[in-house]
């Protein structure tokens, strides 16, 4: 494996893990925003938006570790030399 083979698969996989970052931070405000909403209003539109909020940074958490371990599979399978050369 040839020096710029290697840099081009560390370079895929620290923007894999950037990301997952991205979707850390994303699911992160949507679950703070949805907490935020349950402590700052009142009534039935605090519970139905703030519950919301914090399912959708629930989901987009899950996803965004789903994307991140298919990603890398992907990645690692790259890796692996062929079994014919």
């Amino acid at each position: 494996m040839g020096i710029n083979t290697e840099l081009a698969r560390i370079r895929t996989h620290l923007a894999n893990e950037r990301t997952l970052l991205a979707y850390i931070r994303t699911s992160i405000a949507f679950i703070l925003l949805g907490l935020g909403i349950v402590k700052l209003f009142s009534g039935s539109f605090r519970s139905f938006f703030g519950g919301i909020s914090t399912i959708v940074g629930c989901i987009i958490l899950l996803f965004g570790f789903f994307r991140f371990w298919r990603e890398r599979r992907s990645i690692c399978r790259q890796d692996e030399p062929d079994e014919g050369m």
